[in-house]
């Protein structure tokens, strides 16, 4: 062997990296009060730049490695949206509320249109969030979209609930395996039986509450809220456990580690303080979920993000001008 040969480095270890949010209470308080009081006086109008406001403090306030999001939408777009949406629920208010067969026609329309509004609606969320320079997009078809909103749903109800779990796994596959950052894909190995666990378990707590209530009457009106929201901390915290830890973006793999009772415990909590202050903890409440939610989710970095980032950079900037272009309207649900 040539002893003047180097040996090749050997590759290093993955680096847990988690999110960092750095909100605070008070500052976000300033921007609610004034989103609440300008929406108030202009009859919803300023809701579209309220949101711009929001969504612009919490995603600046998410870091990941040192770097903090952005979010890039227009108020316009958002309100020339709503306009759309408003025009469209009044009309289909209008029709169904007719008692003739022209009534069977909007929910139709809807089903058809519910895969493009939400294909539409994860674009724009999608162009308009960036991270050092590079865009995420969406790249979801119709056709995929129809599969796992409407007839998957369906096939939800007519088995009165049993196909829930699956409906929800086959929709949160669709959402990852058509995001990208810049030119690089998102992969998912969400299995099909990922969310029947918590949700038997979800299902259990309100079950045994329900029980107990049933012999203790007197704690029914406590007891009951309480495991509902128990039971819905539990299923959406595990549920993201299992989505971002089959999650994947080029060889870097994601994890979530939200535990079920500390999670429920910040949503009973806001919800006292919620009630107690008249809504005033509205901002205080927020910042303590996404405090919680973000810092429990992390990226498992395999070799060098900053590589990984500046190819992408390098690949993706006039592509995410113009995706920035063609989705420069906000069809939200």
């Amino acid at each position: 062997m040539d002893e003047s040969t180097p040996e090749a480095p050997a590759p290093s270890a993955p680096q847990y990296t988690p999110l960092e949010f750095t909100g605070d209470g008070w500052a976000y308080f300033r921007i609610w009060v004034v989103n609440v009081a300008l929406s108030l006086v202009t009859l919803g109008i300023y809701s579209a730049w309220a949101k711009v406001r929001m969504n612009r403090y919490f995603y600046g306030h998410t870091q990941l490695a040192g770097a903090s999001f952005e979010y890039l939408a227009e108020p316009m777009a958002i309100l020339k949206g709503r306009i759309i949406a408003v025009v469209a629920l009044t009309l289909y208010s209008m029709v169904t509320q007719t008692p003739t067969v022209w009534a069977l026609i909007p929910p139709v329309l809807f089903m058809l249109a519910l895969p493009w509004l939400v294909n539409r609606s994860l674009a724009f969320r999608m162009v308009n969030t960036r991270y050092r320079n590079v865009r995420f997009s969406f790249t979801g078809a119709y056709g995929r979209s129809f599969k796992v909103h409407v007839l998957w749903l369906v096939a939800a109800s007519v088995t009165l609930g049993a196909l829930l779990p699956l409906a929800l796994q086959r929709q949160q596959r669709f959402l990852v395996e058509h995001t990208r950052y810049g030119l690089s894909e998102f992969a998912s190995e969400l299995p099909s039986n990922a969310f029947y666990l918590p949700a038997l378990q979800a299902l259990g707590v309100v079950l045994l509450a329900g029980a107990l209530g049933a012999l203790l009457p007197a704690l029914l009106p406590v007891l009951m809220p309480v495991a509902v929201v128990g039971a819905y901390a539990h299923f959406s915290a595990q549920s993201l456990n299992r989505v971002l830890g089959a999650s994947q973006l080029g060889p870097h793999r994601f994890e979530g580690r939200l535990e079920s009772l500390p999670w429920a415990w910040v949503l009973i909590s806001n919800a006292v303080l919620i009630a107690i202050t008249v809504g005033l903890a509205i901002p205080w409440a927020r910042i303590r979920a996404a405090r919680y939610r973000l810092s429990h989710v992390g990226l498992w970095i395999e070799g060098d993000l900053e590589d990984f980032l500046a190819a992408e950079v390098a690949q993706s900037s006039a592509l995410g001008e113009e995706l920035g272009e063609a989705f420069d309207l906000d069809i939200g649900l």
